[in-house]
């Protein structure tokens, strides 16, 4: 097989009468005036040129290699065929990506993860414009970094379909692509969501596959981190229920505010830990936190119930192992992304 190579891309042509694959099976992509074939694994698609090297650079590139003459090169329905050492799923989303934007996209219909996923890889590979950016936007608006835009988040995704096990998808796609900025976000939400046994078996489920982006040793990290917020909601955000600020100066009812809080206490005594850090994860009035109290010591408890949040929340990285120096390197050339959208 004749080999060449640019920016890290394979081109494999194979001589006539020989195929990488037992069996070569033909994409839904196969267009009657496309004049290159790529072949990821065992599945071809007939595509055109001029879309792929429009959108990359790299693509661009490729096609600009010129072509052996050799009869002995093997062609298909008259096209070259190009091998590439993505997986069939990244180029058949590849190509949905390009040719059926509005079916992949659209308002009515939430983008499939395995497609953000292709947008990463893909973007970064071949340097698709705006795909890895428009990926992150997506991930970012539904796991924020921010915890008034994570507050103010619907309770379903507004651009990602949901399905079984999500949010262990979008941690593995994460560490991945150096995605840091999702992670504390989506580890909360798994801390919510699951027990230890079940986080264990949802990054089991993906681990034969994609266990080598991880960063972090998980379910361990994930586990930590629970154990961590757990600690920050009795310390931190309902410090006020035992550090005296309840009944603050200005209450009007001392005993009714005295058994408020005393009630508060017991509810959280009889908690288990997964229901217990909602007392971070939650809002002051999802809570409903002020029950029993007067509007004084409402008042007083919320701004620090509310302060506390913010402070924990910045310690997220910290509580999930997120600092170590391992994702201090962002493998994004932003030159080249900057100079690709231009």
């Amino acid at each position: 097989m004749a080999e060449q190579s640019t920016s890290n891309v394979t081109v494999g042509i194979m001589p006539n009468g020989t195929s990488s694959s037992p069996l070569v099976t033909r994409s839904r992509f196969w267009f009657d005036d496309g004049n290159i074939v790529l072949q990821a694994e065992s599945t071809q698609f007939k595509l055109h040129r001029s879309v792929l090297a429009s959108q990359s650079p790299v693509f661009r590139d490729i096609f600009s290699i010129p072509q052996p003459t050799d009869s002995n090169e093997a062609t298909v329905d008259g096209c070259p065929v190009v091998h590439l050492q993505d997986s069939e799923e990244d180029i058949e989303n590849l190509c949905g990506l390009l040719y059926d934007t509005l079916r992949i996209h659209t308002f009515k219909k939430k983008m499939e993860l395995s497609h953000i996923g292709t947008m990463l890889r893909l973007g970064r590979k071949y340097r698709f414009k705006h795909f890895r950016s428009e990926a992150l936007h997506l991930l970012e608006h539904e796991f924020p970094s921010d915890l008034a835009e994570s507050d103010a988040n619907a309770a379903d995704y507004q651009y990602i379909a949901s399905t079984t096990g999500i949010l262990f998808e979008v941690a593995y796609l994460a560490h991945e692509n150096c995605i840091k900025s999702v992670l504390p976000g989506v580890y909360v939400l798994i801390c919510l969501n699951h027990s230890p046994q079940a986080m264990k078996e949802g990054f089991d489920l993906h681990r034969e596959k994609y266990g080598h982006f991880l960063r972090t040793e998980e379910p361990l990290s994930c586990l930590l981190g629970r154990e961590h917020i757990h600690r920050a909601v009795s310390q931190k955000t309902l410090a006020w229920l035992y550090d005296g600020s309840i009944p603050c100066s200005k209450c009007v009812n001392v005993a009714a505010c005295n058994l408020a809080r005393t009630n508060h206490v017991l509810d959280i005594m009889k908690r288990s830990i997964q229901s217990a850090i909602r007392f971070f994860a939650d809002t002051w009035l999802q809570n409903k936190l002020s029950a029993g109290l007067c509007t004084s010591c409402s008042g007083v408890a919320m701004y620090a119930y509310n302060t506390a949040r913010e402070e924990v929340w910045h310690s997220l990285p910290e509580y999930f192992g997120l600092n170590a120096p391992i994702w201090d390197g962002d493998d994004v050339d932003d030159e080249e992304e900057k100079e690709d959208m231009d």
